[in-house]
């Protein structure tokens, strides 16, 4: 996949599969960093699914139009941090 393509692509959001043919890298490793907390990335889990922001990539990467794309918070941008669940 392109930066031109992921521009163009219907979705907000992209998996680590098409995360980690843009950059480069292994997804196993996205997932692993996402639920370490070390992955400096707006991204979520949707069940065992981990979910990149669209625009965030785009801005990482230097795509023109999305180097003004700022962050909404300090850790996880616009989806927030998520509470962790308690189970009784």
């Amino acid at each position: 996949m392109t930066l031109d393509e992921l521009a163009a692509w219907p979705k907000e959001t992209v998996g680590s599969k098409e995360m980690a043919e843009i950059l480069g890298c292994d997804r196993y490793a996205l997932n692993v960093a996402a639920k370490q907390g070390t992955l400096n990335a707006e991204y979520f889990f949707s069940g065992n699914r981990l979910k990149i922001s669209k625009a965030w990539l785009l801005h990482f990467c230097g795509y023109p139009g999305y180097e003004h794309y700022t962050r909404t918070d300090e850790k996880r941008g616009l989806f927030g941090a998520v509470a962790p669940q308690v189970r009784s």
